[in-house]
């Protein structure tokens, strides 16, 4: 079966990249504007309520390959992480790689949770940057 959409959550989103960014990507990547201290908090902060509220188009952060790790001509091009974006790496990890998605739920109406680790994030991120599992 062909996955045509999914939505995440702003939370959601948040999650992926606090996991891949704190632990999954940073064998191959370079990031900036990790806002995790302003859009991300304890969920019984007071800015808690932040992450629900970002625009649909809000770059959770830049990412790049490492440039120090390439050998290129070039500095390689810094990659905006949208919930859009995201989206599509996650529909990418069901379809090819659903041995890294733990402790699915079905909540009803088509509503899924899934947990993800480092690696399952890292995934993502790769397939939401290159279209494919470029590194690991």
């Amino acid at each position: 079966m062909k996955i045509t959409g999914i939505r995440l959550t702003n939370e959601d989103a948040a999650d992926i990249v606090h996991g891949a960014v704190e632990g999954g990507t940073n064998y191959w990547a370079e990031v900036k504007d990790y806002k995790w201290s302003t859009w991300y908090k304890d969920p019984e902060s007071t800015l808690s309520s932040i992450r629900e509220d970002l625009p649909e188009d809000f770059v959770f952060v830049n990412i790049r390959e490492d440039a120090e790790q390439l050998d290129l001509d070039e500095e390689p091009k810094w990659v905006g992480l949208t919930k859009e974006n995201l989206e599509r790496g996650v529909i990418g990890l069901i379809e090819k790689y659903p041995h890294l998605i733990h402790g699915v739920s079905n909540r009803g109406e088509g509503d899924v949770e899934f947990d993800f680790d480092a690696t399952s994030c890292d995934v993502i991120v790769q397939l939401a940057v290159f279209g494919e599992v470029v590194y690991g």
